[in-house]
């Protein structure tokens, strides 16, 4: 029998008590949302051959793949869950006659179609969605060389990855005002992917217009002029405290503070904020 604890430092014990009690249906269902992920990741790498934006927008779709199998994952934990598995019980299940689709089913479905978007914006914030792309970046290289992997960055950041991105968008609204209204499991799932799709392809045309303008930035006399300039103020600076490479360390020490912010604080606050929509908190 699952029991209860208002006691933070009893989480952990608790936490493995789950996962003794849990793990080979988590194991099961996490190794098969990998192993789909896998699979579309190759397929899409093969499609880049074909439509190379269309390729890019699939990576919405292995976003989406992450999210459902953690939803899933979460709803299998409910059982030693006792106080939030009381709530949910105690809710009237409704069935939808013509479909079959019954109320736990939808809890699935109205946790994947509302934590999208929080899910996206933290995995964005914790450098995970980079990481995707990185890895889809990789194997364009091993399938196609060089010239597949720059094949994405060379598309203006206002053409046709942005129309997409436009495109998903509206999609997203249209299916999300008849979900609210229908609660249809096809339009909760098509909701959740246009929006991954959407943030994915606006967050890559805003890398590919800020990566364009760093470019073109950087290449100007006036900039390189500037950044030797703080470059020397900084080192000369931290030379009279004995720090003569000011500049680069405090480089370094940024992206110690910031890898430490996003492990834990965003790392944590992304489970928490699925959590909590999963569990309809």
């Amino acid at each position: 029998m699952a029991r209860s604890t208002t006691s933070a430092a009893l989480l952990p014990v608790y936490a493995l008590g789950l996962a003794a009690r849990y793990w080979v249906p988590l194991l099961c269902v996490h190794t098969v949302g990998m192993l789909v992920h896998a699979l579309l990741m190759r397929g899409l790498v093969r499609l880049a051959d074909v439509e190379q934006t269309l390729s890019t927008a699939g990576l919405g779709l292995t976003l989406l793949v992450t999210l459902v199998t953690f939803v899933v994952m979460f709803q299998l934990l409910r059982p030693g869950l006792p106080t939030i598995d009381a709530e949910l019980s105690s809710e009237v299940v409704r069935r939808d006659g013509k479909r079959g689709f019954a109320e736990r089913e939808r809890r699935v479905v109205d946790g994947v179609a509302l934590a999208i978007l929080p899910f996206l914006l933290f995995y964005a914030a914790w450098g995970l969605i980079r990481e995707q792309y990185d890895l889809y970046s990789i194997a364009l290289i091993n399938s196609g060389g060089l010239e597949a992997f720059e094949a994405p960055l060379k598309v203006p950041w206002y053409g046709l990855p942005l129309i997409v991105a436009v495109s998903a968008w509206l999609l997203r609204k249209l299916t999300s005002h008849f979900y609210r209204k229908r609660h249809s499991a096809v339009l909760g799932v098509l909701t959740a992917l246009f929006e991954g799709v959407w943030v994915f392809m606006f967050l890559f045309s805003l890398g590919l217009a800020i990566t364009q303008a760093e470019t073109w930035l950087t290449g100007r006399v006036f900039w390189v002029d500037i950044r030797t300039g703080v470059t020397g103020l900084v080192d000369g600076a931290g030379a009279l405290v004995g720090l003569p490479d000011l500049h680069a360390q405090a480089q370094v020490w940024w992206a110690g503070v910031w890898k430490a912010f996003s492990t834990g604080f965003v790392g944590p606050l992304l489970w928490l904020t699925i959590a909590a929509v999963v569990y309809r908190a």
